[in-house]
């Protein structure tokens, strides 16, 4: 009977821990022992310790082993997978650098690959449909989304902030991506789902229903948007004369890259379509040109070069200085073949006992281009989306007084930046990768024009809920109303 007995309750732990695993938040997902999440976190924060150009740039190093330790100690008792995604966050997030960042192991996203296919606003913390890309057509422009898998919107929204650190905190850039990116971040943190249940209020009404949407790949997501609104997809670097009556154009540029093709290694095809858009602007005789960076969240920095000889007054150079950890050396600089540490150590000096850094006293020496240079008046589009070689860009502008700013604070800060190449960090036990940038990049702005942390807007405005419903654009309707504004005080005033 004994023998009997236990076998029984063998067989009882068995199938309480076959129940367990099924449950939905541990289907597909291995669990972390305790050790091996104190290891994976140990290995992360050893990684950041040796790598990071910037660890303590927005933080208190105490205050940052306390936290650690806490992480480290908390680990009693086997996590699963995704709750460990979720607890080491702020061993990234509160470095409060964007470029710093993480993900889920490949093998989870390949397990992983269904969205939320709805994109959605905010306006006053109230959250509406602006694009259905879902297989649903009961939901349309600017239905109230009240709850997410029972929770309310706004909570949810609030709680995906923790997943990602922006630079010092920047609460535009968090807003930003939250909104914008609600879908992808949703199922980082909650993992992919069959369909998602959601309570709306549709547009017009003061009656709530519920909705079961089926979720997405990211790709077919992608295609329906394309296919149901073909028009709100911007086109990278694009000119548009915009009034011919007061000789207003907008150039937009949504990213710094542009690819003509899997080779284009040096972006020519960005530089081809960049030259042509000068060309258009100066056979246009465009007085007031709208330089669109609303969600451009960067790129090729030498892009950013390419587009300022179009629009600087002075000659110009882009980096300060760059400095890196000693112990990133040989990770920068790989020893095979022999070149790459000769290279590095002719560009980069012993700084201190703990980095290397490439400066020069000698002041901008990229001329400005004649041909087709832009010399009238500049108005800059921004957001909270508007990042890293887009804050470059911004900070040179602000910085010759080149520019009118619009729109909202751009997410990066305006000394500089930890980016240029990164180190990819994979967890022994987890899988999750951590990018770590090697570079700490330091803006070239020698007339010290801003005093602020970030660029803040000249004129603060972003869209507005009646402008949504209506597909308009807020911001462009609101210089050119103060381009023609000024068109007609300049025109009166001639004529007296």
């Amino acid at each position: 009977m004994k023998g009997l007995e236990k076998r029984y309750n063998y067989f009882k732990i068995l199938l309480i821990s076959i129940s367990t695993f099924w449950n939905a938040d541990l289907f597909a997902q291995n669990l972390l022992s305790p050790d091996q999440a104190k290891e994976d976190v140990a290995y992360l924060y050893k990684k950041l310790q040796k790598l990071h150009p910037g660890l303590y740039r927005y933080q208190d190093s105490t205050a940052y082993a306390q936290e650690y330790q806490n992480l480290y100690n908390s680990f009693d008792a086997p996590v699963n997978y995704l709750d460990f995604y979720r607890r080491m966050a702020p061993l990234i997030t509160d470095i409060k650098d964007l470029h710093t960042s993480y993900g889920h192991s490949p093998s989870w996203l390949r397990k992983n690959n269904a969205y939320f296919p709805v994109l959605i606003r905010e306006y006053d913390q109230k959250y509406y449909v602006n694009y259905n890309c879902s297989n649903d057509s009961s939901m349309h422009l600017g239905d109230q989304i009240l709850k997410i898998e029972g929770e309310k919107m706004y909570d949810v929204v609030e709680d995906l902030k923790n997943l990602y650190g922006t630079d010092n905190g920047n609460y535009s850039n968090k807003n930003y991506y939250a909104v914008r990116s609600f879908s992808p971040y949703f199922t980082r943190k909650y993992g992919a789902k069959d369909s998602i249940k959601i309570e709306i209020m549709p547009i017009g009404t003061d009656t709530v229903r519920e909705v079961k949407i089926s979720t997405l790949k990211q790709n077919q997501v992608l295609k329906n948007l394309q296919k149901k609104y073909p028009d709100a997809l911007r086109k990278n670097v694009s000119y548009k004369l915009l009034d011919s009556a007061s000789h207003a154009a907008k150039l937009d540029i949504l990213s710094f890259v542009k690819m003509g093709s899997p080779f284009d290694f040096f972006q020519l095809s960005f530089k081809r379509n960049l030259k042509k858009s000068f060309r258009a602007i100066k056979k246009d005789s465009v007085d007031n040109l709208m330089l669109d960076l609303r969600a451009n969240g960067g790129g090729y920095v030498p892009n950013v070069g390419r587009l300022m000889k179009y629009l600087a007054t002075e000659p110009f150079k882009l980096i300060d200085s760059m400095s890196f950890k000693k112990q990133a050396f040989f990770k920068i600089f790989p020893p095979f073949p022999v070149f790459p540490p000769l290279i590095g150590a002719s560009l980069f000096k012993k700084y201190n006992k703990e980095y290397f850094l490439k400066t020069s006293s000698k002041p901008g020496n990229r001329k400005p281009t004649r041909k087709n240079h832009y010399d009238g008046k500049l108005w800059v589009l921004m957001d909270g989306g508007s990042y890293s070689a887009t804050t470059f860009t911004i900070g040179m502008l602000k910085d010759m007084n080149r520019a009118t700013f619009s729109g909202e604070r751009p997410g990066g800060a305006n000394w500089g930046s930890f980016a240029g190449k990164w180190y990819i960090a994979r967890l022994p036990n987890s899988g999750i990768r951590v990018r770590i940038p090697y570079f700490k990049m330091v803006h070239y702005l020698p007339h010290k024009t801003n005093q602020s942390f970030f660029v803040e807007p000249d004129i603060p405005a972003k869209t507005s809920y009646e402008d949504f419903l209506k597909r308009k654009d807020t911001l462009q309707n609101l210089i050119l109303k103060q381009i023609k504004s000024e068109k007609n005080a300049e025109e009166n005033h001639q004529r007296k």
